[in-house]
């Protein structure tokens, strides 16, 4: 008989234990603090990295350019936009990547990651001139259907 309200008692137990133990008063007291800041305050503690605005910054025009309703006028401009945002984005994600190649030379670290990192850049580089070549061919473009591209821009994390 003590066998089975051990077996209760200790299950009973083990679950508060777990439950109080394992972050959840934590996560909820977290949660409600956030709710009480508001949306605001969370995207200003967070901050925007530039990897991030150029991603928006792609998607936004790739939305954008795919939409069959807006207008060629219409499409130029976001692109004149995006293309000022990008070649903004570029220039910080370079000097980056010229941050991160002095800090790898400075830790000695061996020749194989250094030929990872520029491996990356060429990547990045080769991806980067490709989404210029296709911003140019819509600018050129006369009509509709000349602007639109599918994809616009490779994956850059690929």
């Amino acid at each position: 008989m003590f066998k089975r309200y051990a077996r209760s008692i200790s299950a009973v137990v083990l679950c508060f234990f777990t439950w109080t133990s394992g972050g959840l008063f934590s996560t909820a007291h977290a949660a409600q603090q956030l709710s009480k800041k508001g949306p605001e305050s969370v995207a200003q503690q967070k901050g925007e990295g530039v990897e991030e605005r150029f991603s928006k910054a792609t998607e936004a025009l790739t939305s954008t350019l795919a939409d069959p309703r807006a207008d060629l006028a219409a499409k130029r401009r976001k692109l004149q936009t995006a293309k000022a945002e990008l070649e903004a984005d570029d220039q910080e994600i370079r000097q980056q990547f010229a941050e991160t190649e002095r800090k790898l030379k400075t830790a000695g670290l061996p020749a194989e990651i250094l030929q990872r990192h520029a491996a990356f850049v060429k990547h990045y580089n080769d991806n980067f001139a490709e989404l210029k070549g296709n911003i140019a061919r819509v600018e050129r473009a006369k009509c509709q259907r000349q602007s639109k591209i599918d994809p616009l821009y490779p994956t850059i994390g690929n």
